[in-house]
C-alpha cells in the first residue's frame, strides 16, 4: 500500500496520486487509459451517475469507458489544486448518423456514437382541423460529445435518424452546454430506404462496410504513432487487364500500427460541347488495404492513409497516368 503522509502540508497532488494507485480504477477517457477514483452519487435518480476524480485535465463532453460501460461527463468540471472532479452518466444507447449528404463526407460515413437519450414527448395527440386527421407527436433529445469527430453533426439539420425502431427528423442542434451536442428530433414517418432494424436512415446496401465505430476504441498501450504530413511514398508497378499494382507505402514498416490502407481516386472522361478534348471528372474515392486494385482506366490518384483511432492523416496523393 502506498504511503500517505497525513501531517505533511501542501501535498494534495502527491496524496491523491497515492490514493489513485491504491484505490483507483483504470478508465479510458476519450480512448486513452488513466487512473481515476470513482464514487457513487448519494442521491437516488432514474439514471445511473457517478463522480470521477483524476489528475488529468477533464472537460464536459469527455467520453469515459469504465468497466464494461461508456459514460458521458455531463457537468462543468471543477478543478482543485491539480485534480479534476466530474460527474458522469451511464450511456444506454447507440445511434448511427448518416453523413452521406455532406459535401466533404468521410469514406465511412455512417458514424456510430454512444448517446444519452431523453424523451420529452411520447405519443401526444394533436388534431389537424384543416386535414381533419389526428397526428401522433413524439420528441426526443439526444446528447453526445461535441468534438472534432462530431462537429459534422451540426450540418444534419432536417436529416433523419432512427431510434427505437422509429424514424425521427432532426429539428434543432444546441451547443449551449460546451462540450455536448443537444439534438432535438421529432417523430416522422419512416421511408422505404430506412433500415429500422439496423437503426440507419437512408441505409445503403453495404452499410456494414461503411460504419465508423472508432469512437468506441480504447487502448492500454501508447497510442500508435502517425507519420508527419507529406507525400505518399509509393511507386507505380503496372496496369494490366484492369488491375493497378503499386509498391507498398515506404513508411509502412515504421508506422505499421496506424497504416489503414490507401485512398483511391479514379477519373472519368467527360466531353463538353465546344471542346475537342475531354475533361477529367473526379469519381467518388474508395479505400483499399491492398497494393493491387481493380480500376477501369488511368489516370488514378493514390494516397496513403494512417489512423490511430484519435487522429487521421492522409498523405499527399501520387498520380499515375
Amino acid at each position: 500500500m502506498p504511503t500517505i503522509n497525513l501531517f505533511e502540508q501542501n501535498t494534495p497532488t502527491h496524496d491523491l496520486r497515492a490514493i489513485l494507485d491504491w484505490r483507483g480504477s483504470t478508465i479510458y477517457r476519450n480512448g486513452l487509459s488513466e487512473r481515476a477514483l470513482i464514487t457513487n452519487e448519494v442521491s437516488v435518480k432514474d439514471y445511473d451517475s457517478k463522480f470521477l476524480i483524476t489528475l488529468h485535465e477533464t472537460t464536459r463532453g469527455d467520453l469515459v469507458k469504465f468497466e464494461d460501460d461508456f459514460w458521458l461527463i455531463t457537468n462543468q468540471v471543477s478543478k482543485r489544486y491539480e485534480s479534476y472532479k466530474a460527474k458522469m452518466q451511464r450511456i444506454e444507447h447507440n445511434l448511427i448518423f448518416n453523413l452521406s449528404k455532406l459535401e466533404d463526407k468521410p469514406l465511412k460515413y455512417l458514424l456510430k456514437l454512444p448517446v444519452l437519450v431523453s424523451q420529452t414527448a411520447d405519443f401526444n395527440l394533436s388534431y389537424n382541423k384543416q386535414a381533419q386527421i389526428i397526428n401522433v407527436e413524439s420528441e426526443i433529445h439526444v446528447f453526445t460529445s461535441h468534438n472534432d469527430k462530431t462537429e459534422s453533426l451540426l450540418q444534419l439539420l432536417d436529416e433523419r435518424i432512427v431510434f427505437g425502431h422509429r424514424t425521427f427528423k432532426i429539428a434543432g442542434i444546441s451547443t449551449a452546454n460546451k462540450g455536448i451536442l443537444d439534438i432535438t428530433a421529432q417523430l416522422v414517418p419512416a421511408q422505404v430506404n430506412d433500415n429500422l432494424n439496423a437503426g440507419i436512415a437512408d441505409c445503403p446496401q453495404n452499410w456494414q462496410e461503411l460504419i465508423d465505430d472508432s469512437t468506441y476504441r480504447v487502448s492500454d498501450e501508447n497510442v500508435a504513432l502517425l507519420p508527419p504530413a507529406g507525400k505518399s511514398s509509393i511507386e507505380f508497378v503496372s496496369f494490366k487487364d484492369g488491375i493497378l499494382t503499386f509498391t507498398a507505402e515506404k513508411l509502412k514498416a515504421e508506422f505499421a500500427d496506424s497504416l489503414v490502407g490507401y485512398k483511391i481516386t479514379t477519373f472519368s472522361k467527360e466531353y463538353v460541347w465546344g471542346y475537342d478534348e475531354p475533361f477529367l471528372k473526379e469519381n467518388e474515392a474508395f479505400m483499399t488495404a491492398s497494393e493491387r486494385v481493380k480500376i477501369d482506366n488511368l489516370p488514378v490518384e493514390v494516397s496513403s492513409v494512417f489512423d490511430n483511432g484519435i487522429e487521421r492523416i492522409e498523405l499527399e496523393a501520387i498520380r499515375f497516368e
